[in-house]
């Protein structure tokens, strides 16, 4: 029963060598090296299709609304400069909806965006019939297209 129980062979070869816990760390390492760019470049990925996201349903829902109360919705698209995020509001006179775009997407050109529609859901005085602007994330770019029935179109760049 004690020949069963006990560990044959010399107890001097239990556990890793030297070499084998390096080359398990430096494999570690050359994994976390190529991953991590990869990884960081993806949420910046789904942080712009988000915040494209978050945009167009505020823009379609400020459209819905404006053909069911029969009244003028705004939707403002701001591009903070300062350490504010930058946000999507619906207006109506009043503010009924504020949402903050992801980190990292900012409005192209500088300034704010306005899209307006009346109480038909038509673009009040889009300049050449849609309103276009640009969210950029750190490596890619979506114009985002309104065209003067309220439709929303994106392209990904």
């Amino acid at each position: 029963m004690k020949q069963i129980l006990s560990i044959e062979g010399n107890d001097e070869n239990l556990g890793f060598t030297l070499i084998e816990i390096m080359l398990v760390i430096a494999v570690i390492g050359i994994l976390a090296t190529v991953t991590v760019p990869k990884y960081r470049s993806l949420t910046d990925y789904y942080h712009l299709q988000s915040s494209v996201q978050t945009t167009t349903s505020f823009i379609r829902y400020a459209k819905h609304r404006a053909i069911e109360g029969h009244t003028r919705n705004d939707v403002l698209i701001t591009n903070s400069s300062s350490s504010q995020a930058n946000t999507v509001q619906i207006l109506s006179p009043l503010l009924i909806q504020l949402k903050s775009l992801d980190a990292g997407v900012t409005l192209v050109g500088g300034g704010d965006c306005v899209i307006s529609f009346d109480k038909r859901g038509y673009l009040i005085n889009p300049p050449s019939n849609t309103v276009s602007f640009t969210l950029k994330g750190s490596s890619r770019t979506v114009n985002v297209d309104v065209d003067f029935l309220g439709n929303v179109t994106t392209v990904w760049n």
